[in-house]
C-alpha cells in the first residue's frame, strides 16, 4: 500500500474533483489511507499557496480522520490566509490538543483576534503562546504592539526588549521600541534604538 500512496501523493497537479474520481476508479482504499492522501495533497497545495484546492482537500481529510491534528492546523492556517477567520479560529481550537505546536496555535490565534479587533482575546492568546514558547520573540513583539496601542508604553518597552534579547538582529523590534521610548519621553534612548535598528537593517544586506 505504501507504494500506491507515494504514487498518488505525486499527482498533486490534479484538481480535487479529478483526484477523487481517480481514486474511486483505480483503488479500493481504506478510510485511513484516503484521509492520509487528502491530508498530504491538501498540505502540498497549502504550501504552494493554492488555497482554493488546499481547503477542500484538508476538510475531506478531517472528515475521514477527525483526529488528524496536522491537517487541522494546516486547514486553520489556510482559512486564515483566505480571510475565513471564524473558520480558522474553530480549526485552530480543534488542533490544540497538546501535540507540540500549541505555542504556534496560540500565536496564530492572537494574530486573528487582533485583526478582528478582539484585543482581550489577542492578549490572552499571545500570553499563552509566550508561556508555551518563551524563546520565540515575535509573540512578545506582537503583544508589545497591542500594549503600545493602549498607551501602555512601559509594558510595551519591556516586551520589545524581551524580543530583542532573543533576536537582537531584528530591526522592527528596535524601531517599535524606539517609538515607545519616544512616546514615554525617553528621547535620547529612543534615538539609540533607531540607530540600532538601522544597523540591524544594514547587517541584513
Amino acid at each position: 500500500m505504501g507504494a500506491k500512496l507515494e504514487i498518488i501523493w505525486r499527482v498533486v497537479v490534479l484538481t480535487i474533483e479529478k483526484l477523487l474520481k481517480w481514486l474511486e476508479d483505480l483503488f479500493r482504499l481504506k478510510t485511513e489511507d484516503q484521509a492520509q492522501i487528502y491530508s498530504k495533497v491538501g498540505q502540498k497545495h497549502a504550501d504552494k499557496g493554492n488555497l482554493d484546492h488546499a481547503i477542500p482537500a484538508l476538510k475531506k481529510a478531517l472528515e475521514l480522520n477527525p483526529r488528524d491534528a496536522d491537517a487541522c492546523f494546516k486547514l486553520a492556517k489556510s482559512c486564515a490566509k483566505k480571510g475565513l477567520y471564524d473558520d480558522a479560529i474553530r480549526y485552530y481550537q480543534e488542533a490544540s490538543t497538546g501535540n507540540g505546536f500549541d505555542g504556534e496555535i496560540f500565536y496564530q490565534l492572537g494574530l486573528i483576534y487582533h485583526r478582528k479587533g478582539l484585543t482581550k482575546e489577542a492578549i490572552e492568546s499571545y500570553a499563552k503562546s509566550i508561556e508555551a514558547r518563551p524563546r520565540e520573540p515575535d509573540a512578545y513583539y506582537r503583544l508589545g504592539l497591542i500594549r503600545d496601542g493602549q498607551k501602555e508604553h512601559t509594558e510595551a518597552i519591556d516586551l520589545y526588549e524581551k524580543a530583542i534579547a532573543i533576536d537582537p538582529l531584528e530591526a522592527r523590534y528596535y524601531y517599535s521600541c524606539g517609538l515607545a521610548l519616544d512616546a514615554s519621553g525617553q528621547h535620547d534612548k529612543a534615538i539609540d534604538y533607531f540607530r540600532r535598528a538601522m544597523e540591524s537593517e544594514d547587517g541584513e544586506q
